[in-house]
């Protein structure tokens, strides 16, 4: 693995070693100590990682990830615009399989469902996102296969699950619970959970006692729905 501190010509560096298609790529913005090298714990930083799947590389998962204080991050709900705005504009350019703006994570590969429910790895969980979706968070982008399951961006706004629903240019739906993540309660979760129910994995779902935290989820099979 090369490593380049970050400026324009890494940058373009970058771009360019991408056409050879790595199975990972990764940018980290760091918070600077006094000495003007990142903290010894390491935990205020922003990751962005683009990793392949080495047998299927038409796979890749796009993940970005923020540890930063509050005081770094400013407001919440400012904070949870600029998020949203920043996955929007992805989610517009691309055809996605899935996608999902969450503050849950347990590991920042799979989702809360990918955890709970045992799916035997992230590979298949990615490989399966056009027949199952994957989870679902504060926003969730469903792939245009499963949201014509569910009837379209016109019976997901029928619902009255969400805050906001896009047809994207792929025909992928943008599912938006709230304005911002702090709206994102339990009601509403559920809500959302027996909405999207048809298309999520069935199954029961299993906590982990080695975990610190749970990730946040309707502990129900949805085939109960």
């Amino acid at each position: 693995m090369e490593t380049l501190p970050l400026s324009p010509h890494s940058l373009q560096w970058m771009a360019g070693e991408l056409t050879g298609h790595p199975v990972e790529a990764h940018v980290l913005l760091h918070i600077l100590g006094e000495g003007g090298v990142p903290a010894e714990s390491g935990g205020e930083v922003i990751r962005a990682a683009l990793t392949a799947d080495e047998d299927e590389p038409r796979h890749a998962q796009l993940q970005v990830m923020s540890s930063l204080s509050p005081s770094w991050e400013g407001d919440l709900a400012a904070s949870s615009h600029r998020w949203a705005d920043f996955v929007h504009g992805i989610a517009l350019r691309v055809d996605p399989t899935f996608g999902h703006l969450c503050d849950d994570s347990v590991n920042w590969k799979e989702t809360g469902r990918d955890t709970a429910g045992g799916r035997r790895g992230v590979r298949r969980s990615i490989r399966l996102g056009r027949e199952i979706l994957r989870g679902y968070s504060w926003v969730t982008i469903v792939p245009r296969e499963l949201a014509s399951i569910l009837g379209g961006a016109n019976a997901l706004t029928a619902s009255g699950a969400f805050y906001r629903v896009d047809e994207l240019l792929s025909g992928a739906v943008w599912l938006q619970t709230a304005e911002t993540i702090t709206g994102y309660d339990d009601a509403v979760m559920t809500r959302v959970f027996e909405t999207l129910a048809p298309v999520l994995p069935k199954g029961e779902l299993r906590r982990n006692p080695g975990l610190r935290t749970q990730p946040r989820l309707v502990w129900r099979d949805a085939a109960s729905v």
